[in-house]
């Protein structure tokens, strides 16, 4: 590896539920190693209910701050419609395909696993 190279330099991280916990601490961590992250997050109580940018805009943030690369997105991925998006978007927006989706999470009761 090249000196100052880091090694996710030009890749794209999508992290699903990044706006918290587990999925919080992986999408700092893969903007750290040089990814272009996008931090998925609906902003959903843990029991699934109600919808926030904030989660997903504060880690973006973060990112944002320490120097890194980051897009938030507020799609539910519990619908299969939404998580293709998902993947197309970070895609087209980046001009990259996805280094590797994450679900953090286990699907919530009605959603799709």
């Amino acid at each position: 590896m090249e000196l100052g190279k880091k090694p996710l330099d030009g890749k794209v991280a999508v992290v699903t539920g990044a706006g918290t916990g587990l999925g919080r601490a992986e999408a700092i961590r893969l903007a750290q190693a040089g990814a272009c992250v996008v931090v998925n997050d609906v902003g959903s109580s843990r029991g699934g209910l109600g919808n926030s940018a904030e989660p997903a805009d504060s880690v973006v943030d973060e990112i944002r701050t320490a120097g890194g690369t980051a897009t938030a997105n507020y799609s539910d991925v519990g619908n299969s419609d939404s998580a293709k998006e998902l993947l197309d978007s970070s895609s087209t927006s980046n001009g990259k395909s996805p280094t590797r989706p994450a679900r953090t999470r286990p699907p919530l009761p009605g959603s799709v696993p």
